[in-house]
């Protein structure tokens, strides 16, 4: 035992206390943030947690908007900890120390913090920027870019620089700059008269309507893999480094799902034939 001098929680006044909750892992990559830029070298995430456990735990905002639609709330900070999770618990390894899976072998637990919430969406998000900059200190903001997708964080800053609520790690004029570094060629004012005339391309007046279909379970997913000869993606070299960042969503075009089903049609009445 520790000989920590720990306090008993019923004596104290707590302002917002955070709350340990635990949470499957497949579960969890349903919170994912869908507006998450962060760069994360998954195969050596993996190996931290193999090699040290589960240390450091993810937080959860129910002011960001996660990956799956129709659940509300997503994680503000730990979204790559959470996908080397499921990349380990995918390939069968050993159970992490910090982690811990339901009975007879079930699936893979992790803890999860919830509460203090941010006030707002543009807080969370401002603290999502500095849970990663905040880190880095002695980096100027343009080598704290480089962990970022650009696109997407320059999207981030510009929310923040809208909204009014920057975030601790960069000043206003720190975040103009880097949108300037990031955003070299600014697309056209369509209000000023010198603008040039934008052609529109006849594909963007086409009509796309969708099905999603999501799947909450590996083996629903390794049949849809091998039904629709689904293809790992990975992300492409970033400065020389492959991120090795694995991709399992998909758009189908809706031939693809009928070709399927007549060929089940087919086989079933072949069957009974």
């Amino acid at each position: 035992m520790s000989d920590l001098p720990t306090l008993d929680q019923s004596t104290l006044e707590m302002n917002d206390a955070p709350t340990l909750i635990w949470i499957r892992v497949r579960d969890a990559m349903r919170y994912l943030w869908v507006d998450n830029p962060k760069r994360h070298d998954l195969p050596k995430v993996e190996r931290s947690i193999r090699d040290h456990g589960f240390q450091d735990l993810p937080k959860f905002d129910k002011n960001l908007t996660p990956v799956t639609v129709g659940l509300s709330g997503a994680i503000k900070s730990g979204n790559g900890r959470i996908e080397a999770l499921d990349e380990l618990e995918k390939r069968g390894v050993d159970l992490p120390r910090g982690l811990a899976r339901e009975p007879d072998n079930g699936p893979w637990a992790m803890p999860l913090v919830i509460g203090t919430d941010a006030a707002s969406r543009a807080l969370a998000r401002a603290y999502a920027i500095d849970a990663n900059n905040l880190t880095m200190t002695g980096l100027t903001p343009e080598q704290q870019a480089q962990v970022w997708d650009a696109d997407g964080y320059a999207k981030l800053i510009q929310q923040a620089v809208d909204d009014d609520v920057l975030p601790v790690s960069l000043s206003p004029e720190e975040a103009d700059a880097l949108l300037a570094e990031l955003n070299p060629d600014p697309e056209p004012d369509e209000d000023d008269p010198g603008a040039p005339e934008l052609e529109i391309s006849p594909e963007l007046l086409e009509r796309h309507d969708y099905l999603v279909i999501y799947f909450d379970n590996q083996l629903d997913w390794n049949v849809a893999e091998e039904l629709f000869s689904l293809e790992k993606v990975y992300t492409a070299p970033v400065k020389g480094k492959t991120i090795k960042q694995k991709g399992t969503g998909r758009v189908l075009p809706a031939s693809r799902l009928f070709a399927v089903i007549d060929a089940a049609k087919e086989a079933a009445k072949n069957g009974s034939d």
